[in-house]
């Protein structure tokens, strides 16, 4: 018994320790999110970029953006859920309408900053670990097209609601 209780314990701790990673495929505004390096979750966000981000990189992440005003000092393109709830939590959510989870698709490019609103689709939470991971799936549709995959993402306590 106890042979077959430490492997469980190990692969089982090995499960929220992979590392931060998603798969997007599709393109909106003729734009995709193929090379992505930074995938994070935090606070009511969560988070699928190609830039290269540290934690404290993200500040810059909020609920309202300005339409062609820059945000950072670096181009990006950013996959975001944002939750109606302080905090990311567990479950399937529908996109559409008034619904607790908002998806945007932010691209910025030489300074020029273009907000893309998800109109419906799907985010799953398949599984949370406070302060350490979320993973699931998501498919949204844009009046510019879609974006759909899966995700792991690592927590970041500077995604905040601001």
């Amino acid at each position: 018994m106890r042979t077959f209780a430490i492997p469980t314990l190990l692969l089982s701790l090995a499960a929220g320790c992979g590392g931060s990673y998603a798969v997007v495929d599709g393109e909106v505004a003729g734009k995709g999110l193929n090379d992505i390096n930074t995938v994070m979750f935090g606070g009511p966000f969560i988070i699928i970029t190609d830039a290269q981000l540290d934690c404290l990189d993200v500040a810059f992440v909020t609920r309202h953006y300005s339409q062609g005003e820059a945000v950072t000092d670096f181009d990006f393109r950013l996959l975001q859920f944002a939750f109606s709830d302080p905090e990311v939590n567990s479950g399937v959510y529908n996109l559409a309408g008034e619904s607790s989870v908002t998806a945007k698709y932010l691209v910025q490019t030489d300074g020029a900053f273009a907000e893309y609103r998800g109109r419906e689709g799907n985010l799953e939470v398949d599984d949370l670990e406070e302060d350490k991971f979320a993973l699931g799936i998501f498919d949204v549709s844009f009046d510019e097209g879609s974006l759909s995959g899966d995700y792991q993402a690592e927590w970041c306590r500077n995604l905040k609601d601001n």
